[in-house]
Formats: C-alpha cells, structure tokens, sequence
C-alpha cells in the first residue's frame, strides 16, 4: 500500500439508494477486515468518502455484454463502475438528488460508483476501496477540485497532530541539548582564542629573534677587531682592565620576554692605583677614531685596596 494510502487510513462508504418515489436512502459502512461494517453516519466526517450508489434507476450487466460497450462510450451520459467482472450504470440526471443529499450532510466524496443491489454493494466494495487507494496520489491532491479539496483537507487533519509532537520532541530535545552545546561552544571558542594567542605569541618571538639575529650576524659599523685593537693601545701601563662589555643587556634576562640591549655602547671597566691614569685611559679612547663619545660612568677606591675601580661608556 502507498505512503498516502497509509497516511489518510480507512474509507468510509457512503450508500446512497435511489427507492421508487424517488427518495434517496443514505447510510455509512466501512470496509474492515474483508466486510463491509455499518458505522455511525458521523464517522464519513473524519476521513475519505466514496460514495456508492444503488437502487431503483441502477442496472448492472456483465462486462461482455453489448449495452455495456455503449454505456462505456458515453462517459457523458452516463456513471459506469466496474466490480468483479460486472459493469453497474446509471444515467448522470439522476445523480443531481444524491449529491443534493451528499451535500446537506456536508459529505465530499472523493469517487462516486454504482452496484446493482444490496447484495451487490458488500461483494463489490472491496473492490471499490481498492480502486480508490489507487487513484490516490500526491499530484490529486493539487487539483482544483471539490474531491481533491476534501482528501487534502483529510490529510492535513491526519497530519497535524503528529506534526504537532514532531516539533514538541523538537523543542524538548532543543531545550536539553542547548545548555550542553552551548557550553561545548564556549570551551571550543575558549580553547581556539587560546591557540590564536599561542600562535600569535610565538611568531612575535620567532620574528623577534630572527631580528636580533640579523642585528647580531650583521656587519658591525666598528669591526670588533678594531675595537679591541684601539683599547688595548690607550690602555696605560697601571691600568688592569677587568671587563668588556659590547652591547650590554639593558635590563636582566627573562624567559618568554624579548631580549633588550644597549645597542652602540661599549662598557670597560678596571682598576688604576690613581684618578690621573683613569683620565690618561678616557682621553686616550677618546683620541681614538672609532669611538664617537666616551664618558666615565663610575669611579671609587675599592674597600681592601689602594686602588681605584672604574666604569668607562663609549658610544660606538
């Protein structure tokens, strides 16, 4: 059976019989179990209708039968169903009172056929409900017609309250999940700031590096040699040199922070038995070419001596 068949359910035969005076008799059943079953006229409402009509005015014949072929080719004229190898008409006029009766019970069906008798109505309904889930379709439903209209209206009836829970365990399982997803979200954010900081920290470091590299593999303005050559001859003969220092750090040393140093000084510090010898050395560096200024940063007379300790600066 097709999804839509199973969707719209049961089918509810609306039996209208034509009686000699012209009245139509209506009455309800449903096809259960191989049986038609009569149910509550009330119950045509909740679901697809077809209805079946029988009685005075209705003939049946068999399918071979010559009068057969003539009513089949005036479609017009004449309401043709065929059920287990018997063909039942009627002419359409009479049609007009059953469907003034279908209405007034505010009844829409979605296929209307014959059958001969009673007899015939529960022996051929069988057949009828099969024909019927046949003809469903989802491109019928789109179709701008009374029948069309009522299944759609059926189907949407069907659906609706599952339609309804559907989104009802939606918001739940929303109302649940959202907390946790959230804070997932948060710690994934958290975590992806974390590592854009890290990354970020690390190229300035490695960029940093790769700077005082350069600074430190780059040709000096002063060769080294050269400086090295020039203090040693302005030394006097009672100096002692006790420290050289190109390009002091500025300030200590520390992990994780970007090394900073005094870039263009030269820092000499020594002893001398007197003050003269620490000038003779200053105005000899300064005679010297390569320095652009010296400056005696420091002099004391050490504590267990008779000499002084000094710091000289030279700006390269």
């Amino acid at each position: 059976m097709k999804l839509l068949s199973r969707i719209l359910g049961r089918i509810a035969l609306v039996r209208v019989e034509f009686t000699p005076c012209g009245e139509c008799v209506v009455g309800v059943s449903m096809w259960r179990r191989g049986e038609v079953v009569s149910v509550n006229p009330a119950a045509a409402k909740g679901c697809l209708a077809a209805a079946v009509v029988c009685g005075w005015g209705v003939v049946t014949k068999p399918d071979e039968a010559e009068v057969t072929a003539r009513v089949k080719s005036a479609p017009e004229t004449f309401l043709w169903s065929t059920a287990n190898g018997y063909t039942s008409f009627v002419r359409r006029d009479r049609l007009r009172a059953a469907e003034e009766e279908l209405a007034a019970r505010n009844i829409v069906p979605v296929r209307i056929f014959c059958a001969g008798c009673a007899a015939d109505f529960g022996h051929a309904a069988g057949e009828f409900v099969r024909q019927v889930h046949a003809g469903l379709s989802w491109k019928a439903l789109l179709k701008p017609a009374p029948a069309s209209s009522a299944a759609a209206q059926v189907l949407v009836r069907r659906l609706v309250f599952p339609v309804l829970g559907l989104f009802l365990l939606l918001l739940t399982v929303n109302a649940v999940l959202s907390p946790r997803l959230y804070a997932r979200r948060q710690s994934l954010e958290s975590e992806l700031a974390a590592r854009e900081r890290t990354a970020s920290n690390a190229a300035s470091a490695g960029a940093r590096q790769r700077e005082l590299l350069a600074e430190f593999t780059a040709s000096p303005g002063v060769s080294r040699a050269l400086l090295c050559d020039r203090v040693a001859r302005a030394v006097p003969a009672r100096v002692v040199l006790t420290s050289l220092d190109v390009e002091p750090l500025s300030r200590r040393f520390e992990a994780g922070k970007p090394l900073q140093r005094r870039a263009g000084i030269v820092l000499l510090g020594g002893t001398a038995p007197a003050a003269a010898d620490i000038s003779a050395f200053v105005q000899g560096l300064s005679d010297a070419c390569c320095c652009r200024a010296v400056r005696l940063a420091h002099v004391e007379k050490e504590r267990d001596g008779e000499r002084l300790s000094f710091r000289i600066e030279i700006q390269l």
